[in-house]
């Protein structure tokens, strides 16, 4: 079976002109720099906390759990708030 095919069908122009889809490139190249780039910065930020909480954890583990004083408590705690808040 052939596929009719009209004859005087006009060849599909494209609907975005170079410079157009130069400009919209362009636009998403400056929301990637915009957008993109500050949320990979958090997640290295986070990464160096997981890191500093993972390495507060494992301490914890060789310590036992009666030698814990508070202050032990509150350093591991405002160490883990400074790294949070560290930029």
């Amino acid at each position: 079976m052939t596929e009719y095919r009209n004859p005087y069908r006009r060849k599909a122009e494209p609907v975005l002109t170079q410079p157009q889809m130069e400009a919209i490139a362009r636009a998403m190249g400056e929301l990637i720099v915009k957008h993109v780039k500050p949320l990979r910065d958090r997640v290295a930020t986070l990464e160096k906390t997981l890191e500093h909480a993972q390495a507060d954890a494992e301490a914890a583990l060789e310590k036992q759990a009666d030698e814990f004083t508070l202050d032990d408590l509150s350093a591991m705690a405002k160490r883990a708030k400074e790294s949070r808040h560290a930029k």
